[in-house]
């Protein structure tokens, strides 16, 4: 992933495994999309921005676990047979596979020792939704108050200012285990950034 793009998706993975310790005003999901203008918490609609093109495979915000699973597993098994070393993917549900099925492997390091075989997989690497992203997305400050909202009123206490590199995430309320915070996570994140 790139750098500007990890905050959203570093956070999610250690809440929802807990090394961390809902919604807004705006429409439902299900009005996504209907416009060339969105709202933002103020109200006052603004222009649809055209996101600029990147090479590689987009984590597309409304996108699956196990269809992110897939785009990572595709990147990386591009990258071991390019010659980039890999490692098993240590501590991932995918662990437990049943027998004869390999154990999915993720590259040793992330310097890119091996420039020719990341060069080769290009076309693969992730990279986040371009909503995502505070430099590309104009209405990145109110959606990102939007999604924090939401995260509070559905039980799960998140602060910090829209343009934190880090948000601090408090409490969550009885019954709001790994896999609810995923869900709620996810909810609030396509409810609230959307072109």
């Amino acid at each position: 992933m790139r750098p500007t793009h990890v905050r959203h998706w570093l956070i999610a993975a250690l809440c929802a495994t807990g090394l961390l310790s809902g919604c807004s005003d705006e429409p439902s999901s299900s009005d996504a999309g209907t416009s060339d203008r969105v709202a933002t918490i103020a109200g006052g609609p603004t222009a649809k921005p055209s996101p600029s093109p990147e090479t590689g495979a987009m984590l597309r915000i409304d996108m699956t676990e196990e269809d992110r699973d897939r785009v990572y597993d595709a990147y990386w098994a591009c990258l071991e047979s390019h010659g980039v070393k890999m490692v098993s993917k240590a501590g991932s549900e995918k662990v437990d596979m049943p027998d004869n099925v390999p154990v999915p492997k993720v590259p040793e390091q992330e310097n890119k020792k091996n420039r020719s075989g990341y060069a080769a997989c290009k076309d693969k690497e992730p990279y986040l939704d371009p909503l995502l992203d505070k430099a590309r997305n104009p209405n990145y400050p109110d959606q990102t108050r939007a999604w924090m909202k939401c995260m509070n009123n559905r039980g799960i206490e998140v602060s910090g200012n829209w343009d934190d590199e880090f948000f601090s995430f408090g409490k969550r309320a009885p019954g709001i285990d790994s896999k609810k915070y995923l869900e709620i996570y996810r909810e609030c994140e396509m409810q609230s950034y959307r072109w």
